[in-house]
């Protein structure tokens, strides 16, 4: 998330995950949970992480899983088209061309690439 006050001469970046809990506890309590059955928030495809890299695969599947659960009932996926398994949730979303091929490999041969292995 990134935001400015006027007084500030350039922008703070934080973590969506970060702020969120703190909201969330600020007005319901410290004990409090909430879960979105909607997908709100998506990672870019195969951005690489750069601490947890053997996870990246694993954040592509879990944002297609979470996904194909919040949209998939029949009577909510049937006029989106969307897929059962989740995976069209990249086309739901803006990627810049780099990472569009990464959904389109993905499409095309089921697994996941990452930028720096992609041939252009």
């Amino acid at each position: 998330m990134l935001w400015k006050s006027k007084k500030m001469r350039a922008y703070k970046v934080k973590a969506i995950d970060k702020i969120l809990p703190r909201h969330v506890r600020e007005n319901f309590g410290r004990n409090s949970v909430h879960v979105t059955n909607k997908v709100a928030f998506v990672r870019g495809p195969m951005l690489g992480s750069l601490l947890h890299k053997h996870w990246d695969k694993s954040f592509c599947e879990s944002t297609e899983w979470q996904f194909s659960l919040s949209c998939c009932e029949s009577s909510i996926s049937a006029p989106y088209n969307i897929n059962v398994d989740g995976s069209n949730v990249w086309d739901r979303v803006w990627l810049p061309e780099s990472e569009r091929k990464i959904v389109e490999h993905r499409k095309c041969y089921g697994e996941w690439i990452r930028k720096d292995e992609l041939k252009i």
